[in-house]
């Protein structure tokens, strides 16, 4: 009823690897009920952060933050403490509500379709996802931010998503 599948995963411009390329791209399969919709090039380490984000909280699509976008053309630490980031993209992507309801997620598409799946099932897919993101950064050379203001939110990201990721496994006792 629900599934997420990078298909192939690159940096900037199709490359296997580019230390100054922060956000990992690719090409990824979302199928929701009877729906199936694919997006080239998508920015997936973005789409991480957003899904990791709706493990807790409802995303309500707004035509502006796609949970798989197209693009993050920046990244901008929202605090001092560097654990929460903005990522400036584009208004293109696969985007989806997701709304919880007690023990379910329920899933709306742009096109009306609404399919409710087990939050268990929903946590599973969106964690699969994200570790496939970071085994990408594990074997990838260090990325170089080209400024402060890249490396702070560079660091943001990584703080929110490694925050994100201890807080669930933390309160689903993994």
């Amino acid at each position: 009823m629900f599934r997420i599948e990078i298909q192939k995963s690159y940096w900037i411009q199709g490359r296997e690897d580019d230390p100054k390329d922060l956000c990992l791209h690719g090409d990824v399969v979302v199928q929701i009920g009877e729906e199936e919709c694919s997006f080239q090039d998508a920015a997936i380490s973005a789409a991480g952060l957003f899904l990791l984000r709706s493990l807790v909280e409802d995303h309500i699509m707004d035509g502006i933050e796609h949970m798989i976008p197209c693009c993050g053309h920046a990244m901008y630490s929202m605090n001092d403490r560097l654990d929460e980031v903005e990522i400036i993209g584009c208004s293109s992507g696969i985007d989806w509500s997701v709304i919880h309801e007690e023990r379910k997620i329920k899933l709306l598409t742009k096109v009306g379709n609404r399919v409710e799946v087990p939050s268990c099932e929903y946590d599973k897919v969106v964690l699969e996802f994200t570790d496939q993101v970071e085994r990408a950064y594990q074997v990838a050379t260090p990325k170089v931010p080209y400024d402060h203001y890249e490396e702070a939110g560079y660091k943001a990201f990584w703080n929110e998503w490694n925050r994100r990721k201890e807080l669930y496994k933390k309160e689903n006792n993994l």
